[in-house]
Formats: C-alpha cells, sequence, structure tokens
C-alpha cells in the first residue's frame, strides 16, 4: 500500500469486507500499514514508497455471504467484476482502495434435491467454527452475525442460555474486557443429519492471560439456509483435565 493511506486500508477492509485490525508489532509499527484477520486469514499490508498495485496476484477471502457484501461494496463506489466460472464457487473480484485485486468466494448453493458434496461443506462448515473461535472475529459483532443463523441458541457451559443477540454482544465484550485469548481447536467430527445439516463435535483449549487454561467439549448444528451454512445450535461443556481412564 501507498504510505499515508491507513485510514482508508481500515475503511475498505475493516468497515466493509469486516475484518478486524490487529496492533502490529511495537518493532514493526513504525514502519506503517495495517494487519487484518478474520478466522483463519491473517492480511498484512505494508508500505512501499515505490508501490504498485498487484493486479494478478490476487488473495481469495471465503465469505458466508457474497451477494451482501457486493452490495455493500458496490454501494460504497466500488466495482464488483464477475469471472470464469469457478466449479463449486459463487465469486467476484474488486481491487481495494489502493487497486490492488481481492477475490472473494462463497460456496455454490445446490439445487433443491441435488447431491452435496461432503468435502466441500465440511471445509465451509469447519472454516466457520475456527472463525468463530478466532480472537478478531469474535470482537466484530457484524461478521458473528453473518455466520449465526436468527433463530440461534447457545447452551453455555455456565448454564446460561444465549440467542442470537446475547451471543453476539458477550463475544465482543469478553474479547474487549482482557489481552488476547488464544484458542486452540482439535479432534473434529463431521456427521450429516440430513442433505442441509450438519452436527460437528469437538475439543477446545483455551488460553488467557488473566485465568487459568480451560478445555471444553464443543457440539454445533450446522443448517444450510438461503444465504450458505449457518450456525443454528451450540453447546460447551467443560472437560476434566484427567482422562475418562483415570476416572
Amino acid at each position: 500500500m501507498p504510505p499515508g493511506r491507513e485510514a482508508e486500508a481500515r475503511t475498505f477492509y475493516a468497515g466493509l469486507l469486516g475484518l478486524a485490525e490487529v496492533a502490529k508489532p511495537l518493532n514493526l509499527a513504525a514502519r506503517g500499514g495495517c494487519w487484518f484477520v478474520g478466522g483463519a486469514a491473517k492480511l498484512h499490508l505494508g508500505v512501499d514508497c515505490d508501490f504498485v498495485p498487484a493486479r494478478k496476484a490476487h488473495p481469495a477471502l471465503l465469505i458466508p455471504n457474497l451477494a451482501e457484501l457486493v452490495s455493500r461494496l458496490e454501494a460504497a463506489g466500488y466495482l464488483c467484476r464477475a469471472d470464469e466460472p469457478l466449479d463449486g464457487y459463487d465469486r467476484r473480484y474488486v481491487d481495494d482502495p489502493f487497486g490492488n485485486r481481492i477475490e472473494l468466494m462463497q460456496v455454490a448453493a445446490r439445487a433443491s434435491g441435488a447431491a452435496a458434496d461432503s468435502t466441500d461443506d465440511v471445509v465451509t462448515i469447519k472454516a466457520g467454527e475456527l472463525r468463530l473461535l478466532d480472537a478478531g472475529t469474535r470482537a466484530s459483532a457484524q461478521e458473528v452475525a453473518t455466520l449465526l443463523h436468527d433463530d440461534f441458541v447457545e447452551f453455555g457451559s455456565s448454564g446460561r442460555v444465549f440467542d442470537k443477540p446475547a451471543t453476539v454482544s458477550s463475544l465482543a465484550a469478553e474479547e474487549s474486557s482482557v489481552g488476547t485469548i488464544v484458542r486452540e481447536a482439535g479432534d473434529f467430527t463431521f456427521r450429516r443429519l440430513g442433505p442441509d445439516a450438519v452436527l460437528v463435535t469437538y475439543r477446545v483449549s483455551r488460553h488467557r492471560p488473566d485465568a487459568a487454561d480451560k478445555k471444553s467439549l464443543r457440539s454445533s448444528l450446522w443448517i444450510r439456509a438461503e444465504a450458505g451454512w449457518r450456525l443454528l445450535f451450540h453447546q460447551g461443556t467443560t472437560s476434566a483435565e484427567r482422562s475418562i481412564e483415570e476416572s
């Protein structure tokens, strides 16, 4: 990116694309530029005094609701361009404020009754789960809201029940109340309950600066809505440190 245009980068990447800005390390901050995260994606914009836009090489971002994002970008004056079809995906190209090419992709909806590609579905759903564990995503109410179904319900490990608005608010509050929280997920299993419903189970280890590490068992129910896969139900259960064999 060119020098001195960080405000434009924030407006585009955070304000429009919904990525979360993260602070650059102190030893790099003096160089200028911006860093953004969204789920597993990490985008670093460095300053170049002899900047030339990247017209061919580009990042491709997996988007949960492409039509909604395209409408938002075009309302802000950005032209979104179609390209050659790519099997299994809907996609558009847009240039950032500096002329860099960005590809926006969404897993294509399938006709009613068509056989689902399990690999594509698992990739999309797992990416959604990982995004919801990411500190940058959780701090962004807009990004969390795009992943949750309007009828979303969570049974928390505390015994509390959260609907969609309460979940969006509580995640943002948690991330802003303490330092960086790191969540590591593993042991994923995916069970298809129907053409448009998938049950996901996995384990999470949470590391935060103001408390002891916490382990939990997670289960999620994802359904395919008109806008793509959305999380309908989630439950977290605190996991004992010792194994079943030791209990």
